[in-house]
């Protein structure tokens, strides 16, 4: 949600969508950054808002707590 959607269409040929929740529900969501907001407006309540039955939260940086990530319901995966 936090790029520019010409360069990202030029670059790797796909459009950005301008509201996540518009193709909802998702199966998993990928955490690649870790920049203020995603910690600041996307929290395991959003996620959950977007995801489907038994989401999957991938969290390449370590954003999210393991823990609470499991407690929350996610199946909760990182480096």
């Amino acid at each position: 949600p936090f790029a520019y959607p010409d360069e990202v269409k030029k670059e790797y040929g796909i459009e950005l969508l301008d509201n996540i929740e518009k193709e909802a529900p998702y199966d998993a969501v990928i955490v690649a950054v870790k920049h203020k907001p995603f910690i600041e407006e996307l929290d395991f309540k959003k996620y959950k808002k977007i995801m489907g039955e038994n989401p999957v939260l991938i969290d390449i940086k370590g954003l999210y707590n393991k823990e609470k990530a499991k407690k929350e319901g996610f199946l909760y995966w990182r480096l």
